[in-house]
């Protein structure tokens, strides 16, 4: 039990403040909360750019998928792919210096564009009026080590994919092997 005697309030400028023997919580209080904080704020910016970044890498599949899918063998699919992979990203990132001074999602450098069903058949030596479609998988390293911190299992960067495919018109003229450049 508690004796009355230990509860005296402290009274200060006419105001009643807490008992005594809260003195000095407050403090403590706040050296165990304010790593929680930090690290709730640290895992909120994580995955809103973790969020951002693989957006930005789906954009850029959707569109490398459309330009593979427009031409008309394979090492121009690929080609073309890794340009609009990249354009994508690039202009983004001017988009984003602009707006909100944030750089692309992507290490520069690390963007590849690769057709995934190239094999066992290519997709642009089928025969006319057979449906194909080209298969486009975008990877990229995103950096995130300015997001580390001490124990969190996070590292500095982190390789992200993305595929889309896109279909190749039925009754357009392909390549055959023997007229391919």
């Amino acid at each position: 039990m508690i004796r009355p005697s230990r509860l005296r309030l402290v009274v200060t400028g006419g105001r009643i403040a807490r008992p005594e023997r809260d003195a000095g919580l407050a403090s403590i209080e706040l050296v165990i909360l304010l790593p929680a904080f930090v690290l709730l704020v640290l895992l909120a910016t994580y995955l809103g750019r973790t969020n951002l970044a693989q957006s930005s890498i789906d954009g850029a599949a959707q569109d490398a998928a459309r330009a593979a899918s427009l031409q008309r063998s394979e090492a121009n699919a690929v080609a073309a792919a890794q340009q609009a992979a990249e354009a994508t990203l690039d202009a983004e990132a001017v988009l984003g210096s602009k707006a909100s001074q944030s750089p692309s999602p992507c290490v520069p450098g690390t963007v590849t564009a690769t057709i995934t069903n190239a094999t066992p058949t290519d997709p642009f030596q089928t025969p006319l009026g057979i449906p194909s479609r080209v298969d486009i998988k975008v990877s990229c390293t995103v950096y995130l080590s300015d997001l580390v911190f001490p124990g969190l299992p996070v590292s500095g960067n982190v390789t992200m994919t993305s595929t889309f495919s896109s279909p190749i018109d039925d009754f357009r003229v392909r390549t055959t092997p023997s007229a391919a450049p």
